[in-house]
């Protein structure tokens, strides 16, 4: 059984969710995969494509979940989730998830990237509700 202060991610809606193999493609048209294998140190090759998308779209999904464990911790606990110390951490880690989605093409303007940000904390903010309402 699950601690009742886990947030389940896999519960969650994120706007990255919507993202398609056939997008990757068109924000990396250039990049082929026979082109750009390259050997690690230990024999194994990996894709420098593969590191490239990773980065960008891990990073999304990383902020997404931030985004959510911080609303989550405050509807349950409070107070704001550890991962940021000051309130002006949260509001960059806000922005840098905005800018990634318009660069990325989830959103189009700060309007609707706000309305997104806005619905994770919500939904996370609904299921930290719903568990505190289960401990009674």
């Amino acid at each position: 059984m699950k601690n009742s202060r886990d947030l389940d991610y896999g519960r969650l809606a994120f706007p990255s969710d919507k993202v398609t193999l056939g997008e990757v493609r068109q924000r990396f048209p250039t990049m082929n995969a026979v082109d750009f294998i390259e050997s690690s140190r230990d024999g194994s090759f990996r894709s420098r494509m593969v590191d490239a998308i990773e980065g960008s779209y891990a990073g999304i999904m990383q902020a997404e979940r931030e985004i959510a464990r911080g609303a989550f911790d405050e509807a349950l606990l409070g107070k704001p989730s550890a991962l940021k110390n000051t309130p002006s951490e949260w509001k960059e880690a806000r922005q840098d998830l905005a800018s990634d989605y318009v660069h990325f093409g989830i959103a189009t303007d700060p309007q609707e990237t706000a309305q997104l940000i806005r619905r994770i904390e919500a939904a996370a903010k609904s299921q930290a509700k719903k568990r505190r309402s289960h401990q009674k």
